[in-house]
């Protein structure tokens, strides 16, 4: 979920923001279908899904403000990483073009995912 949503064009108008909530929409759905629909499967993907569509909501104001597509990502990066065993993640960091420009560890600290490495 978390890896379509950043595949998604990186912008800061509303239907950048919505096309972010449509993509994430679609992996939930074929996530839970190649789960088969199993409890922690469906528990998970909710949450993230609604966590992301809450704060898209809560940070409109309709006609004037919307929230980017970054942070909108970074929500679903909190929210995954929360329903994960993992407790290191390796992120990619591109430039504004999308070029690649290198990886790095992200670990909790006293509670916070913070760079580790």
């Amino acid at each position: 979920m978390v890896l379509n949503t950043k595949l998604c064009a990186d912008g800061m108008y509303r239907d950048d923001t919505l096309m972010v909530l449509n993509e994430l929409s679609k992996t939930k759905m074929e996530f839970d279908i190649i789960m088969c629909h199993t409890f922690p499967t469906i528990s998970a993907t909710s949450h993230i899904l609604s966590s992301a569509q809450r704060y898209a909501y809560e940070n409109t104001i309709p006609c004037t403000e919307w929230p980017v597509t970054g942070d909108t990502v970074n929500i679903v990066l909190q929210e995954a990483i929360k329903h994960s065993k993992a407790k290191e993640w390796k992120l990619s960091e591109t430039d504004e073009n999308n070029a690649y420009i290198g990886s790095y560890c992200a670990g909790e600290v006293d509670g916070k995912w913070v760079r580790i490495a």
